[in-house]
């Protein structure tokens, strides 16, 4: 995200440590950790893939 998306590299950390404090709080609250986990990674995967979809040419464009 930093190098493709020209965001700033403190955003892009900034995100992912609000992503794990929101996965971790809702981990710690839950009453069914395997359900809350396996729905975390599926939706991240998803996420993921999407994200990857969109912008994947911009990475290959930056390697020729």
């Amino acid at each position: 995200m930093a190098n493709e998306l020209k965001i700033p590299h403190v955003v892009v950390s900034g995100i992912y440590c609000l992503l794990q404090a929101l996965v971790t709080f809702g981990l710690i609250i839950t009453s069914q950790p395997y359900w809350y986990l396996c729905i975390v990674v599926f939706v991240l995967g998803i996420t993921y893939i999407l994200f990857m979809l969109k912008f994947y040419q911009l990475h290959q464009s930056d390697k020729k």
